[in-house]
């Protein structure tokens, strides 16, 4: 294995796109959203994971004020309050790269160029199945479980005409909200 962690440009969002296929059974629209970029362009909240030339790995976040959006309201009835928002959105691995501590790996990555006042990540857990191996890389790195969102994917999955992985076409997923 060659190894190496960079940014993302626009010459590797198929990629991220079928590897988010792999992981999450969906399209990626957060990456696929960025598809009319010329090839060179740099994204600064992407990184990924190249084995050659080859994807492997990303993680995809946003870096936001701290003022409106589903997860920031229910930070805010929890009482946590800040001015900026670091929210970790697509964690990616392909299988046959895991326990490599790849996904660990990204997630510093990403922590250690970042600051904000909150940090947060919502992990899916589907219904009558076990929450997503990611919720113990976060563990690890200090995030706390805050709360549990009820069918936190349906209205996503809807919007975007996207189908479940776990529960077929109509999402129930719930969400596991963690802050650090």
């Amino acid at each position: 294995m060659d190894i190496k962690f960079s940014n993302g440009y626009r010459k590797h969002i198929e990629q991220c796109i079928n590897l988010n296929k792999i992981c999450y059974g969906n399209t990626g629209v957060t990456v696929k959203s960025r598809l009319p970029d010329p090839l060179d362009t740099k994204y600064e909240n992407l990184y990924i994971v190249l084995d050659n030339d080859k994807v492997v790995g990303y993680i995809d976040f946003q870096l936001c004020d701290y003022t409106k959006g589903k997860i920031i309201s229910i930070l805010k009835q929890y009482g946590i309050e800040g001015k900026t928002l670091l929210y970790l959105d697509s964690v990616c691995v392909l299988p046959e790269y895991r326990s490599y501590g790849i996904a660990t790996k990204l997630t510093n990555l990403v922590l250690s160029k970042n600051s904000a006042d909150i940090i947060a990540a919502e992990v899916v857990k589907p219904p009558n199945e076990p929450m997503a191996v990611s919720s113990k890389i976060l563990k690890s790195l200090g995030f706390k479980e805050l709360v549990t969102i009820e069918d936190s994917w349906t209205q996503y999955m809807k919007n975007h005409k996207l189908s479940c992985n776990f529960c077929g076409s109509e999402c129930h997923c719930a969400g596991v909200l963690f802050v650090k």
